[in-house]
C-alpha cells in the first residue's frame, strides 16, 4: 500500500475516534421550562440550573423565582430505560424527546399538562 494512503487512512481513524458521543453524560444547563396547567414559559440563564449526569445525577439549582420546576440542589439516582425514559429516584420523570451533542429536550407526555425542559451544554 502506498504511504500516502496509509497516512490518509490513519488520519481518518484518528479524526473519527477523537469525537466521542457522550449521550446524556455530562453537564446540561436548563435554559427553558414550558407547559403545565399554568402555561409557564420560563427562560433561565446558563449556569442557574445545571444537571450533571454521571454515575448519579447532580443538580445545582440557584433559581429563586416562582414556579420552580427543577429538582432542588442535590444528588439523585437516575436511569434511562428503553433509550428514552428518564427515571429519577426510581420514578419516571420524563421522556427524552430530542437529543444532540449540544441540546437536550425532556418532556412529560404521560401527564396531560406536562412540563417540557430544554437544556444546552
Amino acid at each position: 500500500m502506498h504511504p500516502k494512503f496509509i497516512f490518509f487512512f490513519l488520519a481518518l481513524v484518528l479524526i473519527s475516534c477523537g469525537k466521542e458521543d457522550k449521550g446524556i453524560q455530562g453537564k446540561w444547563n436548563l435554559v427553558n421550562v414550558s407547559g403545565s396547567i399554568a402555561g409557564v414559559n420560563i427562560d433561565h440563564p446558563k449556569g442557574e440550573i445545571v444537571w450533571n449526569f454521571g454515575e448519579s445525577l447532580v443538580i445545582t439549582n440557584n433559581y429563586n423565582g416562582n414556579f420552580n420546576f427543577s429538582f432542588p440542589t442535590g444528588k439523585y439516582d437516575y436511569e434511562i430505560k428503553d433509550d428514552i425514559k428518564l427515571f429519577v429516584n426510581g420514578t419516571q420523570f420524563a421522556t427524552i424527546t430530542s437529543m444532540t451533542d449540544d441540546e437536550l429536550d425532556l418532556g412529560q407526555p404521560q401527564i396531560s399538562d406536562g412540563v417540557f425542559y430544554h437544556f444546552v451544554r
